[in-house]
């Protein structure tokens, strides 16, 4: 049997690990933040099935409750939040005719789904988040992406390949579509302005979400914007 000194072994350790920081530590190895998570709002009503669209949604610190973001749901109640930094949050959502909730959300680690039901009434805390419409023209350090009709907006297709079309302001370098909300399991790819996508077999109604971004690289650090998330839905039936 092959003896090894301790010395040796040791050694190894000592390497094994230093590999193992370089690997953490060398920039643009990985697409993302390897701590980076994505958080999903889903705003409903009191009795907690019906979605409140355009209930406002912040997502800050306590000195800015807005620092990551203040949006308006959709009309499936939705927000979604990217690539989060692990540090404590606090959510606010609010909406006219109902009682704003605040609450703190801590450390984001994981992609997860957080629900939030507002009761009918008024007071508690506000959230102030402006119409998509309305907010200010994109710059070139901003990016927005909206209108995807999926085969131009056909409402039914065939065949699962379908391609998608939408609008995008700024200068995007990547994108993302993907059939789930928190884009598990859709890598970044080179930015396209008709990308193909691939629909999950079965028949019924497919919702796809597109994000574009743009990642570059500046004096040896990598920087990213990353666009809002936009949807849309097309049914396919095999006959």
């Amino acid at each position: 049997m092959l003896k090894l000194s301790k010395k040796f072994l040791g050694g190894v350790k000592r390497s094994a690990v230093a590999r193992v920081l370089l690997l953490l530590s060398t920039p643009g190895l990985f697409a993302g933040n390897l701590w980076a998570a994505n958080l999903q709002i889903q705003v409903v009503a009191g009795d907690k099935k019906t979605p409140l669209e355009k209930a406002a949604v912040c997502l800050g610190t306590s000195p800015n409750p807005q620092q990551f973001g203040a949006s308006l749901t959709g009309k499936k109640g939705r927000v979604l939040f990217h690539e989060l930094q692990p540090v404590p949050l606090i959510l606010t959502v609010s909406k006219p005719g109902f009682r704003g909730e605040q609450r703190i959300v801590g450390r984001q680690t994981l992609n997860r789904v957080m629900v939030v039901s507002l009761a009918p009434g008024g007071g508690g805390p506000t959230c102030q988040a402006l119409p998509q419409a309305k907010t200010k023209a994109s710059t070139a350090a901003e990016l927005l992406v909206k209108d995807l009709a999926i085969n131009r907006g056909a409402p039914l297709t065939r065949s699962r390949k379908v391609t998608l079309f939408f609008t995008v302001e700024g200068k995007p370098t990547q994108y993302r579509a993907s059939q789930f909300p928190d884009f598990r399991d859709a890598p970044w790819q080179a930015f396209v302005l008709t990308p193909q996508f691939e629909l999950s077999p079965g028949s019924g109604e497919k919702t796809i979400y597109l994000q574009v971004r743009r990642h570059r690289e500046i004096d040896g650090s990598y920087l990213q914007t990353v666009s809002n998330t936009t949807e849309g839905s097309i049914y396919f039936s095999k006959r």
